[in-house]
């Protein structure tokens, strides 16, 4: 599709989403800096936290505390495609610490959530899971 449109805004955030599946977040990142306005964009942006987090890759250094290991370890299972684990990390985190590294936690399960879609079992149940920690 895009080699007939490019800069088609669905096919696009369809190539986004894919090349995060593919543990392929540097060129994510890439395309998501400049996504074209469109109704997918507010899902582009959705995805943002969580393309440039796993795009910084941050394995090598020392963790400053047990979130931060905690964090770290949920992103890798986010490669790993293990998205249950990896939620399950990011809501500890998050009920630990509802503002930790700023909302990025909560900024980062949301782009999962963007990333598996609102349909997804896990989707569905996490975000109430979510809410509960927020609210």
């Amino acid at each position: 599709v895009l080699k007939l449109r490019p800069g088609n805004p669905k096919a696009l955030l369809g190539l986004i989403k894919s090349l995060i599946f593919q543990d392929r977040a540097d060129e994510a990142q890439e395309l998501l800096a400049y996504f074209p306005i469109s109704q997918e964009m507010s899902a582009s942006e959705r995805l943002q936290p969580l393309v440039e987090a796993l795009a910084s890759d941050k394995s090598g250094e020392q963790e400053e505390n047990d979130l931060s290991a905690l964090y770290q370890r949920s992103l890798l299972l986010i490669k790993r495609q293990n998205y249950a684990a990896a939620l399950d990390g990011l809501l500890t985190i998050l009920r630990e610490d509802r503002r930790y590294r700023g909302g990025e936690v909560h900024r980062v399960v949301l782009g999962v959530f963007e990333l598996l879609g609102d349909q997804h079992e896990l989707t569905e149940e996490y975000r109430r899971e979510l809410a509960n920690i927020l609210f």
